[in-house]
């Protein structure tokens, strides 16, 4: 599966794309990643913890290939920030416009690369993981609870990655309150199989959910940004 969504803006110029992947065997590692980024996925023991890495920087670098028309992977290393938040830098331009987030759960991953005055997040979820959705839910407000469709899992997915997403453009992860990033409303479009949530706490964001190949990806974008 390999899926390709771009977000137009206040001038119905993108702003941002997205690429979520789960087929990565044809990739070659060397071609993909830095020196310095081969080095420090190099050091991890575990080829869990390597193929995680290596996925997010693939479809990173792809995502930000497509909305900068750069074609070479290496042109871009992503390095961590002070709180591991992923930073872009273009090894042949001083100075560049562009961000990313990445996400990765299961054998999908995924990344979605922004203008940075039109700021993203992004989160996956493969619906195949062994755990029950009421563990997710556990954490969620009432109001949150009331949202979700008994008939329909994935709404607990989409509540989940909702959250996810918006915490990333904070910049914080979820190590606030989880209330904080509260869902108020879930609805589903008229022009497109995708999901629309609302945050009760940030008005001027909204989630855009989809599934693709029982994984649930869902962006926290401007209030004005659509889906193309």
């Amino acid at each position: 599966m390999i899926a390709i969504k771009k977000i137009v803006g206040f001038t119905d110029s993108i702003e941002a794309v997205l690429y979520v992947s789960n087929h990565f065997s044809n990739v070659n590692i060397k071609n993909s990643l830095t020196s310095q980024e081969y080095l420090e996925w190099d050091s991890f023991p575990s080829d869990l913890r390597k193929n995680s890495f290596f996925r997010g920087r693939v479809c990173g670098k792809k995502a930000l290939n497509i909305i900068s028309s750069e074609f070479e992977l290496t042109q871009w290393e992503i390095q961590r920030g002070i709180i591991g938040q992923p930073v872009v830098v273009n090894i042949s331009k001083s100075s560049i416009r562009h961000a990313i987030s990445i996400s990765h759960s299961e054998e999908f991953a995924g990344a979605i690369a922004f203008n940075q005055t039109f700021p993203c997040g992004l989160d996956i979820e493969s619906m195949n993981r062994n755990v029950e959705t009421s563990t997710i839910a556990s954490s969620f407000t009432s109001g949150e609870k009331n949202l979700i469709d008994s008939n329909d899992r994935s709404s607990v997915f989409r509540i989940w990655t909702a959250k996810e997403a918006i915490s990333k453009i904070m910049l914080m992860g979820l190590i606030l309150s989880l209330d904080i990033f509260e869902i108020k409303s879930i609805q589903k479009s008229n022009y497109g199989n995708y999901w629309t949530l609302r945050f009760k706490n940030f008005p001027l964001y909204k989630g855009i959910s989809f599934e693709k190949d029982n994984c649930i990806i869902t962006i926290a974008v401007h209030e004005q940004g659509k889906l193309l």
